[in-house]
């Protein structure tokens, strides 16, 4: 135990919150999470009682937060300064579960169980409906996707393992003398050089793959829309979708083969089972006429009308008995055959959707406020739905759900040979939300072994190999479209196959942790 004071622990605390940002994306500084979280655990080596340890953690982990995701309070500011404190408070949850192990079975099994207790955590955060995971660990690595390659092994739960594990054996470093030091220094060595060795002879064999591979033209969109003063303004529908039009038949040909609009790009809501006929999808199957050998996949607005309350967020409307619910959708049209549609499933806490709606709609009602106005709280579906192209399979991933790597493997397992992220991130305005993004999908490329398509309303549009390297980008504030050939694969992933099994294995373990501590001491009582 260190002796310490508050300074001390002020000091820390805020020399690891710099530490971390520095090396989060967008920056090159990779290297600093690596020893980011050392001044965190040097904290439960302080003297301070319990509240001291917390407050301090809590204040470090807040001012990383806010450093990282400040721009989450361009949309707004209530709900970005909750998602923050929330989110640095759940951060603090697997030190003090290892605090409690270590209470009881001593220091090394506390540094082991902190390591086991934050991958759980993340998995957790990634998968119930509080979800925030922009800060999970494994996405730091973002902009080096050539040391990441084995992410197709582990996703990017696998890149948090890696800087947790690296942390704690420098730390062991920092406090160890003599040969045992100089063990610890050579472990260290091995655990980053193992991983990138693995990286660098994927990376290789991918290369090839991908010179040798069939090959899709397709064609993103980006039509530089103003998401808070134009996209939703009902008066600017006709003009809004003759630039979509306009900007597609400009930039597409007899050649290409899928062009591709970013979310909610339709500016009407299309009312699912009576869009036959209307003015918007008959401007769109014209246009599909146009290009008889392209599809057109597109974000929209959808809505389900109902004779009876169908889901836990079906709204009752007018006075018989008709329910509704809203979608955020991808619509995809071709000349000559039906419509096909995905839901976005994976939603915004608080602004597309109320957690758990089917314990709090009954207590606080259904209407929301989402960035630019009041919505409805969004429906979704169960299944990942692949959009077909003729033979080609696409996963049409909607915004948000392009940060969740498991989310996106039953795509994969569904057929499909390519992922096409359709984005709105003008939200953020001009700020490391939108590049963050974009970033992340390069580890979703490699993840899944897929290229990626990305059409962003705003910025930053792209083309994405399944290297994860970024090989044509529209800018932030730009008006216009990219075309590429992009290579196409039937192959899965052990992510893909295993990757989802492999995250759980760590909350399993972090629960049996527990179970056995509780079991011992309720056996040490009645003894």
């Amino acid at each position: 135990m260190i002796k310490s004071t508050s300074l001390t622990a002020f000091l820390l605390a805020t020399l690891g919150a710099g530490l971390l940002f520095i090396g989060w994306p967008t920056s090159p500084a990779v290297c600093f999470l690596f020893v980011g979280w050392i001044p965190f655990l040097l904290i439960e080596e302080l003297s301070l009682n319990g509240l001291g340890r917390f407050i301090w953690r809590y204040w470090g982990l807040l001012l990383w937060n806010a450093a990282c995701t400040w721009w989450v309070c361009k949309a707004s500011v209530a709900g970005g300064v909750a998602a923050i404190m929330l989110n640095s408070l759940l951060m603090s949850i697997p030190f003090s579960m290892a605090r409690l192990i270590r209470r009881f079975w001593g220091q090394v099994a506390g540094w082991v169980s902190w390591i086991i207790f934050w991958l759980a955590f993340e998995k957790i955060h990634l998968t119930w409906e509080l979800t925030w995971p922009w800060l999970t660990l494994g996405n730091g690595m973002a902009m080096y996707p050539q040391m990441v390659q084995w992410y197709s092994i582990t996703g990017h739960i696998g890149g948090s393992l890696w800087i947790l594990l690296s942390n704690l054996i420098l730390l062991q470093i920092f406090f160890s003398k003599g040969s045992t030091q100089r063990i610890w220094f050579f472990s260290f060595l091995a655990v980053l050089a193992f991983p990138l060795t693995i990286s660098w002879h994927l990376l290789e064999k991918k290369i090839k793959n991908d010179a040798t591979a069939e090959k899709i033209r397709v064609t993103v969109i980006q039509p530089n829309i103003d998401p808070y003063n134009e996209k939703f303004d009902a008066g600017n529908g006709d003009k809004i979708l003759k630039k979509f039009i306009d900007l597609s038949t400009h930039h597409t040909d007899e050649r290409s083969s899928l062009c591709i609009w970013p979310e909610t790009a339709l500016p009407n809501s299309l009312e699912w089972g009576h869009t036959t006929g209307t003015q918007q999808i008959n401007l769109l199957y014209d246009f599909a006429a146009q290009r008889p050998n392209m599809g057109l996949l597109t974000g929209a607005t959808i809505m389900e009308v109902y004779h009876y309350p169908k889901t836990v967020t079906s709204t009752h409307y007018g006075n018989g008995d008709s329910y509704y619910d809203f979608f955020n959708s991808a619509v995809y049209i071709k000349s000559f055959t039906p419509l096909q549609r995905y839901d976005k499933s994976k939603l915004v806490p608080g602004v597309e959707r109320i957690p758990y709606p089917g314990i709090v709609v009954p207590l606080l009602g259904k209407t929301m406020i989402d960035m630019g106005g009041s919505v409805q709280n969004l429906g979704t579906q169960e299944e990942r739905t692949v959009i077909w192209k003729d033979q080609i399979g696409i996963a049409p991933a909607i915004c948000y759900e392009s940060v969740f790597g498991s989310y996106l493997t039953p795509f994969i397992r569904n057929g499909a040979n390519m992922i096409a992220i359709m984005t709105n991130d003008g939200w953020w305005d001009n700020t490391e939300g939108h590049r963050q993004h974009l970033h992340y999908a390069s580890l979703r490329a490699i993840e899944c072994h897929r290229s990626i398509a990305r059409s962003a309303n705003t910025g930053i549009s792209a083309f994405i190999l399944p290297t994860g390297e970024i090989t044509d980008q529209l800018g932030w504030w730009k008006e216009g479209a990219l075309e590429s050939e992009i290579p196409l694969f039937k192959d899965e992933t052990i992510f893909v196959k295993y990757g989802d099994t492999f995250e759980w294995e760590f909350v399993a373990l972090a629960a049996i942790l527990l179970l056995v501590l509780i079991g011992e001491q309720l056996i040490k009582r009645l003894i």
